[in-house]
């Protein structure tokens, strides 16, 4: 039983696992998530949310008597990257 491996077909073998490997490890590459970016803190009469990434914070102030909100408050957070 002593079986020849063509040297040929070994190398195909190797290169073949080798470039699986690769393509496996290619889609793993850190993907993009914003999980846990954006904290949401909230009293009485105030919102705030707060990003984590670049410290950037919106307000919003509930009152009859008024007080200070962030006109973009109610905006997507995620378009503002782009203008900071």
């Amino acid at each position: 039983m002593n079986k020849q491996i063509d040297i040929k077909s070994f190398i195909i073998g190797i290169l073949v696992t080798i470039c699986i490997a690769l393509i496996m490890g290619a889609g793993q590459v850190f993907p993009s998530s914003n999980k846990g970016r954006f904290q949401l803190d909230v009293s009485n009469n105030h919102a705030y949310v707060i990003d984590s990434t670049n410290g950037k914070v919106w307000e919003k102030y509930t009152s009859d008597s008024g007080g200070d909100t962030s006109p973009d408050f109610a905006r997507n957070k995620l378009q503002d990257d782009s203008t900071d």
